[in-house]
């Protein structure tokens, strides 16, 4: 149910929102308690990537209808899978570029803290230490390549989910518990230029 009406925004966005989060429960009960093979934990983050990169609806909570919440949902799934030790470098990497891609969204305000689940699901990736301080600073700085049409509310709606993405991530890092991290330093740095280049659209 995944994919069910992938690229559809109607009613569909239930099944494959709350089927991501069966997925982040069952990935986080194979850390504490392998049950898996590495191929198949592989299919489902390969399954789980081909939803987040290509859902549309990404509406938070609906009227009358409750919680779609697929952008968060399909973050925590992330965010499991980021700490597997069955992930490697590659991996953690797609991650990355798939909440970077979900994060500059122009269609919809995130306003149902989606940040904070996109930004818990990255600072698991740092905390695997596994990735290069160069690439996380070009990761970074993919976010003020953003495709303004010159159409309202669009261009706001996309700078504002960036903007806020950027600063719960620099707000996370700068947390004394996520001191050790690795590439923190770097990656806050890079943070604050591209929020700076930003304000000067």
């Amino acid at each position: 149910h995944l994919l069910k009406g992938i690229g559809q925004i109607d009613d569909t966005v239930f099944m494959r929102s709350f089927s991501a989060l069966w997925i982040a429960i069952g990935i986080y009960r194979h850390r504490v308690s392998p049950f898996l093979q590495p191929e198949e934990v592989r299919f489902l983050m390969d399954r789980l990537l081909v939803f987040y990169e290509n859902d549309l609806d990404v509406r938070g909570f609906i009227d009358t209808k409750g919680w779609a919440h697929g952008a968060a949902h399909g973050a925590d799934a992330l965010d499991e899978f980021a700490r597997c030790s069955e992930t490697g470098a590659p991996d953690l990497m797609r991650i990355l570029e798939a909440l970077r891609g979900k994060a500059m969204n122009g269609s919809y305000g995130y306003v149902h803290q989606e940040d904070e689940r996109m930004v818990t699901a990255v600072t698991a990736v740092l905390e695997r230490g596994m990735l290069d301080e160069t690439w996380l600073a070009t990761w970074i700085s993919g976010f003020g390549h953003m495709t303004l049409t010159g159409s309202q509310p669009h261009d706001v709606v996309l700078r504002v989910n960036i903007t806020h993405f950027l600063r719960s991530l620099a707000y996370r890092l700068q947390k004394p518990a996520q001191a050790g991290i690795g590439g923190a330093a770097r990656v806050v740095a890079e943070v604050t230029r591209v929020l700076h280049q930003i304000d000067t659209f």
